[in-house]
């Protein structure tokens, strides 16, 4: 497969080149702009994105968003919230959700006690910004927790991170701006202005990790004209809404409840359905308050706890409900 480098000098690109030694796969070059450092990447080096697996220790090659970043208050103090960059106070306890099984797979979660002290001590996540790798639907085991983020003393690879020294990270986070892009590419790709310029043979050019496309420009442009990630945090939304408007199709839960309860019951059926298309436009509401209350650790808890308990409350409550009103119908249709 061909590969082509998109422009390093676009101001809305953080360009990231390794493969040079066949020896130290994970070391290479972050550029934006004429801004260029040292940085490295997963220990095994790059790969391509349909084969990336959780724990290889590689990094996806692509071209992926950076929405949002988070910074160590006690390090940086509150200079980070000054940049052109969406950058919040990372929580005092969190990890990132890493076991393809679980429901929360490749998203943020608040913990009572920080779950990697070896690299809280290191400083690894003092400022790190999500890498968009995953995240819009996660597909199980397919990689997650992918970052920009300090490397050690020793520029050792990562687990599949992007790394820069820890005394670069401040004036990396100064040229980010909200829409940035990171292209993630080997070292021995051309230009993508060389295949531009040649008539024959064009190749076509796919961008990673920016479905689905309309929810990442919308919620990407709103972030990028208010400067606010406040918006991204809002996307979830999106679904309970759009949901609950095909909840209001009168009488669609009928085909999925089994046969004795549509035949015996079928009005308290199409209520619930009604119900149902209620429930998901409050969540979605919720959802947006949340969002626009800007603290992380209520949305998480709304996102992973309330929504998710509420529809299993719901669900519930319906079994019971209809177990009760039709054996209370079947009774009397005997008596």
């Amino acid at each position: 497969m061909a590969h082509f480098l998109p422009d390093t000098h676009d101001p809305l690109l953080v360009s990231v080149t390794a493969g040079d030694d066949p020896d130290l796969p994970h070391r290479g070059r972050l550029s934006v702009g004429d801004w260029t450092v040292p940085c490295v990447i997963g220990r095994n080096g790059l790969v391509e994105p349909h084969r990336k697996r959780e724990g290889d220790g590689a990094t996806p090659i692509g071209v992926y968003p950076l929405r949002y970043g988070f910074y160590d208050p006690h390090v940086f103090e509150d200079a980070p919230r000054g940049f052109a960059f969406p950058f919040v106070p990372k929580p005092q306890a969190y990890d990132w959700v890493e076991d393809p099984d679980s429901i929360h797979y490749n998203r943020l979660r608040i913990t009572a006690n920080a779950d990697r002290p070896d690299a809280t001590q290191e400083g690894l996540f003092d400022l790190f910004v999500p890498i968009g790798w995953n995240d819009a639907s996660p597909r199980a085991g397919a990689g997650s927790a992918i970052f920009l983020h300090a490397a050690r003393p020793d520029m050792r690879g990562t687990r599949g991170c992007v790394a820069i020294p820890h005394d670069r990270l401040l004036d990396l986070a100064r040229r980010l701006r909200p829409g940035m892009m990171i292209s993630i590419q080997r070292s021995d790709c051309r230009p993508l202005h060389a295949l531009l310029d040649e008539a024959e043979g064009l190749e076509s050019v796919s961008f990673q990790a920016l479905e689905p496309g309309p929810r990442v420009i919308v919620l990407g442009g709103v972030t990028l004209l208010t400067n606010d990630p406040r918006f991204m945090f809002a996307k979830p939304a999106i679904g309970h809404f759009a949901i609950g408007l095909i909840m209001l199709k009168r009488g669609w839960m009928l085909r999925y409840v089994p046969p004795i309860v549509s035949e015996t019951i079928p009005e308290y059926v199409t209520a619930a359905g009604y119900a149902w298309a209620a429930l998901m436009f409050a969540l979605g509401l919720g959802t947006v308050a949340m969002a626009m209350n800007g603290d992380i650790k209520l949305w998480v808890l709304y996102i992973t706890v309330v929504a998710g308990g509420a529809k299993v409350a719901a669900f519930a409550l319906q079994f019971v409900a209809f177990r009760f009103v039709v054996a209370n119908r079947l009774r009397a249709a005997r008596a």
